[in-house]
């Protein structure tokens, strides 16, 4: 073994451990999965895969090599399904698999056969196969996706094409698999060396975009309502501010509606809290079915919500209310009958003060209340 590539082989032993350890620690956060352990479960066969190999050197290569490579081969299939979760729901399908592949790999390295140019082709096609799925997954997938994720397709669509190059050119016997120090150095360096440097890159991204993941979840939940699932009063004055930039560059009108629940107080006092809460929750189901993706609903606090209409004039705004406080007044969850009053303020186009908008709104909106309740009002 060239002393170049036992360096490249305690590179990638540190660089397999430094990544367990990385996602090992999220332990402490009880974030791991069932296919989180199995990246961890992979990559502890290629750190002892690896270290096998490097020994195989020094002493019972005929015992030491095989069960490196086997190792290694478990490894990667586990690595590899671990990285299919992340944009797939994997199923026994395709545990079953990615079982079949690696047991066709073990297949391969026990029997020996006398062709072993062949067996490397066909040991490097398994490896390909294995490579594919999550690289095309992470690749072209569309939903919540990032430029991280992408990156980590396009490394692992690179393992497929060096491990294809590097089962053809063993076919054609460029590469030496037992001695590949004696390779040509282009073929050393593309067939040999890049392929398993890649892995590693490979498996730190699925590190990373776990904790991408987990971070995109704690955003959520900060910025979400947990009885309604509505976006939150601090979610709401991000989302809104940035809308509103974009409308007063473009001179597009929009319109807010602060919405309350009339005699709400008199409901918890009367009913409970759970009936209450129970109320709430239907009126944040009735304002995810009034509106539009491209609107903004929020629970602004206790019984109060707010919309921001996108685009919407005072007319459009009106029906909208309207229509919202009409249902709101024909459902009838668990024989309470309530109703809500609703107020409109519209920014005609060029307007950035939010806050002057809402203080409009809901000025209306306790016009509304005071003038007898389920009402929509649009002046005042």
């Amino acid at each position: 073994m060239n002393v170049h590539i036992g360096v490249v082989i305690v590179v990638l032993i540190i660089g397999h451990i430094l990544t367990f350890l990385l996602l090992a620690s999220d332990i402490s956060q009880h974030a791991l999965t069932r296919f989180d352990r199995a990246f961890l479960w992979g990559k502890a066969s290629q750190i002892a895969g690896w270290s096998l190999i490097l020994c195989g050197e020094f002493l019972w290569p005929v015992v030491l090599f095989p069960a490196g490579n086997a190792l290694l081969f478990c490894g990667w299939g586990l690595e590899t399904l671990a990285m299919l979760s992340l944009r797939v729901r994997v199923a026994r399908p395709h545990a079953a698999f990615y079982c079949l592949l690696v047991g066709l790999s073990l297949l391969f390295l026990a029997v020996p056969g006398p062709d072993p140019g062949r067996r490397a082709f066909l040991l490097c096609v398994l490896q390909t196969t294995m490579f594919a799925p999550p690289g095309a997954a992470l690749l072209f997938s569309r939903f919540e996706t990032s430029a991280l994720q992408k990156t980590a397709g396009v490394i692992y669509a690179l393992c497929c094409v060096t491990t294809l190059y590097r089962g053809i050119a063993a076919l054609n016997g460029t590469i030496d698999v037992y001695r590949p120090a004696d390779s040509p150095l282009a073929a050393l360096l593309f067939g040999t060396l890049l392929p398993p440097l890649l892995l590693l890159l490979g498996g730190m991204g699925y590190v990373l975009i776990k904790k991408e993941q987990l971070s995109r979840t704690l955003r959520v939940f900060a910025e979400t309502d947990s009885l309604t699932g509505l976006s939150n009063r601090r979610a709401f004055f991000s989302l809104a501010g940035e809308y509103v930039l974009r409308a007063a560059a473009k001179k597009e009108p929009y319109s807010l509606l602060m919405i309350d629940i009339d005699n709400f107080k008199k409901i918890n006092d009367t009913h409970g809290h759970a009936a209450g809460d129970g109320i709430i929750a239907g009126l944040a189901a009735t304002l995810r079915k009034s509106v539009r993706e491209t609107d903004v609903a929020c629970r602004f606090g206790g019984e109060e919500f707010v919309v921001l209409l996108a685009g919407c004039d005072l007319p459009e705004a009106f029906r909208i209310a309207e229509r919202i406080r009409a249902t709101v007044e024909r459902s009838d969850p668990a024989s309470i009958r309530h109703t809500v009053s609703i107020g409109i303020a519209t920014e005609r186009g060029g307007g950035t003060d939010l806050d002057a908008l809402l203080r409009l709104a809901d000025d209306r909106m306790y016009r509304a209340k005071h003038l007898g309740r389920n009402r929509v009002l649009t002046e005042g």
